[in-house]
């Protein structure tokens, strides 16, 4: 078994984050993965136009770290989720996956649990998309950063 990280994220100055959180209820609008690189602890996230990593000090000139969890994977997930991050580092990000979030949305307040219908699979992702995915977790792409941070405080242990 091993150990991934998963945190929890808003960026205060943007306009997207902002809406992301009103939308969703929620303190936190981003959703990334900590990883460690020769030494330096980096910052895998789908952001910006694309799948990229970012040295975590430079993520935090921009971003404030709302929580972060350590979630525990099978040795067989983790190799996955290494190999998951080399394969799709580049991969654009999914613009038109958000406004699925609307619909997905405004279907829950009707009672009804749906798939995003703006997903594309693997073609382009969103941040919870990537992270869900690093974790063996199957519809990232409906997924809200805060319905994976109620899920990360259910099966994760709080950092």
């Amino acid at each position: 078994m091993k150990n991934i990280t998963v945190g929890f994220s808003k960026h205060p100055g943007s306009l997207l984050s902002w809406l992301i959180r009103a939308v969703t209820k929620s303190k936190v609008s981003h959703v990334y993965q900590v990883i460690v690189v020769e030494g330096e602890p980096m910052v895998y996230q789908a952001s910006g136009l694309m799948v990229n990593y970012t040295a975590l000090p430079v993520f935090l000139e921009k971003n404030v770290v709302i929580e972060q969890y350590s979630m525990t994977v099978t040795d067989e997930q983790y190799e996955k989720a290494k190999k998951l991050r080399v394969t799709q580092v580049g991969k654009p990000y999914s613009v038109k996956q958000l406004f699925g979030f609307f619909y997905v949305l405004g279907m829950r307040k009707l009672g009804e649990q749906v798939r995003n219908p703006l997903g594309n699979g693997n073609h382009a992702y969103v941040c919870c998309e990537i992270i869900a995915d690093s974790l063996g977790i199957t519809d990232g792409e409906s997924m809200t950063p805060e319905d994976f941070r109620r899920y990360c405080e259910r099966y994760g242990q709080r950092l």
